[in-house]
């Protein structure tokens, strides 16, 4: 399953902010599926010194995975990892080093996972 999660100033998720991380989304996933999850956004505004990170943790906040992405010469990056356990799993992005024109960055983030067919 592929779920699409846009944040920016005028939707329920809130774009990524400068100096912050922020929550994305949690999915549900089953033990031992693959999760992926896409970033893009619009790189007008970042600088060479700009830094989004893309996180994904599990059920007890532990990284699974992370990749710092995002200057002016990106628009977007990709994150592979793996839930070990049936749960949720979040996604978060945090945004640091951008000019004034990108404070307040909006994007879409593309998750496909694996949900299981008990909620427990």
């Amino acid at each position: 399953m592929t779920q699409v999660f846009e944040g920016a100033r005028d939707l329920d998720i809130r774009p990524a902010v400068n100096g912050r991380t922020i929550q994305v989304c949690r999915v549900w996933c089953e033990t031992n599926t693959p999760i992926t999850a896409k970033l893009n956004f619009d790189a007008k505004g970042l600088t060479p010194t700009s830094s989004i990170k893309l996180r994904l943790l599990d059920k007890t906040g532990a990284v699974v995975q992370e990749r710092n992405c995002g200057n002016a010469r990106e628009s977007g990056c990709e994150i592979e990892g793996r839930a070990t356990k049936r749960g949720f799993y979040k996604l978060e992005i945090g945004l640091w080093g951008a000019g004034a024109g990108a404070a307040e960055l909006p994007f879409v983030l593309s998750v496909t996972y694996q949900s299981s067919r008990r909620f427990d």
